[in-house]
């Protein structure tokens, strides 16, 4: 990478938006240019021109990831080469940077993938309820106890806990009615199901 101090005669002649004084960086030279001499094309190769234009290299700082961060680009005269300021993290920025890897971890997205399949299978569960009163299959006693005892015993899916819901599986509802208990061991073997295919 290089760059360039852009002073008002670079800015004028090679129509740049970058303000008076700003460093403008380039990832390779320019295909024209217009500084010491007029170039349409092929600037790349006039090396004899590049550094009496003003363009300098770029040195990337060396930075301790965990408590630095890059900071502005600036010009090191003693060096002649650009390059960036290093800013020393605070400690709240350091914390919030392990939080993050923390975040990332494949141990988070496990919880996250869990988290997404339980509240979908908790949404379907509780369509399955809602079209077996709709067609009548389950009185509005029974469709209300069972979303009571589903939201009791297995809610926890959602947040991605589906060991609580499988433990809390283990007590049946309270009902006779074929069609309920049909519905209950059906999201007992999924949990089940689950618990022992992703943990």
């Amino acid at each position: 990478m290089i760059a360039i101090t852009v002073t008002q005669q670079i800015k004028d002649q090679n129509e740049l938006s970058e303000a008076v004084g700003s460093i403008k960086r380039y990832s390779t030279y320019p295909n024209k240019y217009w500084v010491t001499e007029r170039v349409v094309g092929g600037y790349l190769y006039r090396t004899d021109l590049h550094l009496a234009d003003g363009f300098k290299d770029v040195i990337l700082p060396v930075l301790d990831l965990a408590t630095q961060k890059k900071g502005t680009i600036y010009f090191d005269e003693p060096n002649n080469v650009f390059t960036y300021a290093i800013i020393e993290l605070t400690q709240l920025e350091i914390d919030a940077r392990v939080q993050q890897q923390l975040d990332a971890d494949i141990a988070q997205d496990l919880i996250n993938n869990r988290k997404s399949d339980g509240v979908l299978q908790f949404d379907r569960l509780m369509a399955i309820i809602e079209r077996k009163f709709n067609d009548g299959t389950f009185s509005a006693p029974l469709a209300k106890g069972m979303i009571v005892y589903f939201d009791e015993s297995i809610s926890s899916i959602t947040r991605g806990n589906w060991i609580v819901a499988k433990d809390n599986l283990e007590t049946s509802p309270a009902t006779t009615n074929a069609g309920a208990l049909n519905l209950y061991n059906l999201v007992k073997d999924k949990v089940s199901d689950y618990v022992t295919n992703s943990y």
